[in-house]
């Protein structure tokens, strides 16, 4: 089970980034999305989840995140980084690694479905 949800990645940056970063994973901005199991410095386990995504200037942002997986494979957002601008100058996630996470999270929920029919 995943325990973050849309609106838990709201209260995670400004709505306008946001919304942004809902449109370019609507508009299917994403590629070499992937996901791999690690550990981190602890022998945890966890998921990297990583991929490029288009800017609206044509740029091309790597994009990864890293999720804890805790008791019972509940997931919990560990870290999460962009090589873009906007990342580095403003407080919370940036839209490309919003875009991101809306992916893995539609991605894991429509997977869940698929295992319970």
């Amino acid at each position: 089970m995943i325990n973050f949800s849309r609106e838990d990645l709201k209260r995670l940056c400004y709505s306008s980034t946001f919304e942004k970063g809902k449109e370019y994973y609507k508009q299917n901005r994403i590629s070499n999305f992937f996901i791999e199991d690690i550990e981190d410095d602890y022998s945890n386990p966890c998921e990297r989840i990583s991929a490029n995504v288009t800017g609206s200037n044509g740029n091309i942002y790597n994009c990864m995140a890293v999720l804890f997986k805790e008791h019972r494979n509940k997931l919990r957002l560990s870290s999460c980084f962009c090589n873009c601008d906007a990342f580095a100058k403003y407080e919370g996630l940036c839209k490309h690694s919003v875009a991101l996470l809306l992916k893995y999270i539609d991605l894991y929920n429509e997977n869940k479905k698929t295992k319970k029919v």
